[in-house]
């Protein structure tokens, strides 16, 4: 919407007999014109094309907050990844010592040196231990997708 300046020309030549006098005429025409258009009674336009422009900076604002969110959660997820391998590794380690400890309850529970009870107790460790390790692989693999549909991979070819 700013003023503009047109320079516009149009040239004619005309020639023609005259069919009761016998004239000849011969004629060229030339017209130049200088145009300056000041777009003075626009101001519509102009609040659209000031809306437009806070609309499109609104929206890039959205889209850099949403890519810092992305970012931020990302990085959350890729620091989580580590721990979660570690917390796998030491419940897997725990099992296999909570199995060790069952053995020997189960060995003192049949020579009737430990009650049912505490015989029990040792049963629900390991139950316990078991289903901490499987929360914490589903934890990884939620993860996992999550970096997945962040970064836009194929989720199917993760799984495989």
């Amino acid at each position: 919407m700013i003023p503009a300046l047109f320079l516009n020309g149009n040239y004619n030549h005309s020639y023609a007999r005259s069919y009761n006098n016998d004239l000849y005429l011969n004629e060229d025409f030339g017209t130049l014109a200088l145009t300056l258009n000041i777009p003075i009674f626009t101001k519509s336009q102009y609040a659209r094309i000031k809306k437009a422009k806070l609309d499109y900076q609104s929206s890039e604002n959205d889209l850099n907050k949403m890519r810092l969110e992305l970012n931020s959660q990302a990085k959350e997820l890729e620091n989580n990844l580590p721990l979660l391998n570690n917390s796998i590794k030491l419940y897997k380690q725990s099992i296999e010592d909570k199995k060790e400890l069952l053995k020997i309850a189960k060995t003192a529970y049949l020579s009737q040196r430990m009650t049912v009870e505490d015989y029990l107790k040792y049963e629900d460790d390991l139950v316990l231990e078991e289903s901490k390790l499987y929360k914490t692989q589903a934890k990884k693999w939620q993860t996992l997708m999550q970096l997945a549909v962040i970064y836009g991979n194929d989720i199917e070819q993760i799984v495989k």
